[in-house]
């Protein structure tokens, strides 16, 4: 901290299990059906109650073939969900002939920190951000950001005590 003159921060993700849920499956489930039935129907029925845990072991596996599948699926799905109005109605984006010939990272890097609680405790951020009191601090916020929920950013703003949220209507996780 005392290295540190301030901080900006842009869409909050605390790495809670309730958060995961939401931004992996609860938003989906509300606010795009067509998507998440569309994340799920590649995989085989006894899967689809749990497509992320599904496509998860997919990224691990030894086939390419099934790695690069469950890649791209959770990377179009991701981007569809980050998208105020995505371009595509539903499905993934493309096909596998017009993909660039390496694998996107994010699925890959999410679902490590995903698969292991993000390496904290239950609630540690937010237990800890009282630590960040002397920084100053600007959280910009997109008010319909399905990934990261403008809840988890007011939380952090409070627990922060130093902290403001500046929420941008009409915008989701994008940066675009």
């Amino acid at each position: 901290p005392d290295r540190v003159s301030g901080l900006v921060l842009r869409s909050v993700f605390l790495g809670t299990r309730e958060e995961f849920l939401w931004a992996f499956r609860d938003a989906a489930r509300t606010f795009r059906p067509e998507l998440w039935r569309a994340f799920a129907a590649p995989l085989p029925p006894s899967e689809r109650d749990d497509p992320i845990s599904a496509w998860g072991r997919r990224l691990l596996g030894r086939d390419r073939d099934a790695r690069a599948q469950a890649a791209w699926a959770w990377h179009d799905y991701e981007r569809a969900l980050s998208e105020l109005t995505p371009p595509a109605a539903s499905g993934p984006a493309g096909t596998p002939g017009e993909r660039p010939r390496s694998l996107p990272n994010t699925p890959f890097l999410e679902w490590h920190y995903l698969s292991h609680d993000c390496f904290l405790a239950p609630g540690q951020l937010l237990r800890d951000a009282g630590r960040l009191k002397a920084i100053p601090g600007i959280i910009v916020q997109g008010r319909y950001d399905r990934l990261c929920p403008p809840a988890s950013a007011f939380a952090l703003s409070e627990g922060w005590g130093n902290a403001e949220v500046r929420v941008v209507p009409g915008a989701g996780h994008a940066v675009s």
